[in-house]
C-alpha cells in the first residue's frame, strides 16, 4: 500500500524543495559565533519563502504620518519536514547559518528563531547574512 503522505511530500519536493546547507555555529551574544566542532555540517532539503516587509521609523508611541521614513525588509523562512530534522541527528539552534545553494549568489542567512510545527515541522525564521 502506499503512504499518500510520502507521495504528497514527494510533490512538493519536486516541485518547491531547495538544497540548505547548515553549518552549526556555537553561541554568541552579539557576534556569529565560531563553527561548532560538536555538531557537523549537514545538507537538507526543504521549501524557502519570502515576504516583502516595510516598517515605519517612530516606535511604538509613534503615529504614522505621511513623509515619514520607512524601512523595507524580507522576511525568509526555511521549512524542514520533521523526518529530515531528526535524521540530523541534533538539533538546528538559533545562530546557526543556513547556505541556500540552489539560488543564484548562494546565499547564507543565520537562524534568528526556530518554529515547531504541531507535526514536528521545523520552521526556522532567517536573517540574509551581510554581504550575500
Amino acid at each position: 500500500m502506499t503512504n499518500i503522505f510520502g507521495d504528497m511530500q514527494a510533490i512538493i519536493d519536486g516541485a518547491f524543495a531547495e538544497t540548505g546547507v547548515i553549518t552549526p555555529r556555537e553561541r554568541e551574544q552579539y557576534t556569529s559565533g565560531a563553527n561548532d566542532s560538536v555538531r557537523p555540517g549537514a545538507t537538507v532539503f526543504g521549501v524557502y519563502t519570502s515576504t516583502p516587509g516595510s516598517e515605519g521609523v517612530g516606535g511604538p508611541s509613534s503615529k504614522e504620518r505621511d513623509g515619514v521614513t520607512a524601512l523595507t525588509s524580507e522576511a525568509g523562512e526555511f521549512w524542514i519536514t520533521a523526518a529530515r530534522a531528526a535524521a540530523l541527528g541534533y538539533e538546528i539552534k538559533r545562530g546557526d547559518r543556513i547556505q541556500l545553494t540552489d539560488r543564484a549568489g548562494a546565499p547564507k542567512y543565520t537562524i534568528a528563531a526556530i518554529q515547531d510545527t504541531s507535526q514536528g515541522d521545523r520552521n526556522l525564521l532567517l536573517i540574509k547574512e551581510h554581504g550575500t
